[in-house]
C-alpha cells in the first residue's frame, strides 16, 4: 500500500477492520535488501491455505476438513512434489499451530458457516 498512496480502512459497514500485519516487500523486490527475511508468509483463499517459514511450506487444499496438511522443503523441492509431513511431524505441528493462531487473530476461524 506504500506505492499505492492509500491508507488502510479502519472499518466497513460499522465493523472495525483489524489492520494488516505486514511489511513492505518493495526493498526486496528492488534488491536493496540482501538478508533473508525472518518472517512467515501466511495465505488463505477460500479453503486453500498455506504458511511458508524459512525453507518450509505447509499447505492444504481444504482447511475446513480434518485431512492432514502437507509439508514441503522449499530448498529441496521447489515444486511441492515430496510431502514430508509424516517424516517431520514436529515441524508440521509447529507450522499448523502458527497458522491456526493467525487464523484466530484475523477472525478467519471459526469459519463463517460455523459462526
Amino acid at each position: 500500500m506504500i506505492n499505492a498512496s492509500t491508507e488502510y480502512p479502519s472499518g466497513f459497514n460499522g465493523n472495525r477492520i483489524k489492520s494488516l500485519e505486514s511489511i513492505s516487500l518493495l526493498s526486496y523486490i528492488q534488491a536493496k535488501e540482501t538478508e533473508q527475511m525472518n518472517r512467515s508468509f501466511i495465505a488463505s483463499m477460500k479453503n486453500h491455505s498455506s504458511i511458508r517459514s524459512g525453507d518450509w511450506n505447509l499447505v492444504t487444499n481444504n482447511d475446513h476438513s480434518d485431512e492432514p496438511w502437507e509439508l514441503y522443503n522449499f530448498s529441496d523441492d521447489r515444486c511441492d512434489v515430496h510431502n514430508v509431513a509424516s517424516q517431520l511431524p514436529e515441524i508440521t505441528e509447529q507450522l499448523h499451530n502458527r497458522w491456526m493462531q493467525w487464523a484466530r487473530d484475523v477472525n478467519a476461524i471459526p469459519f463463517p458457516e460455523n459462526r
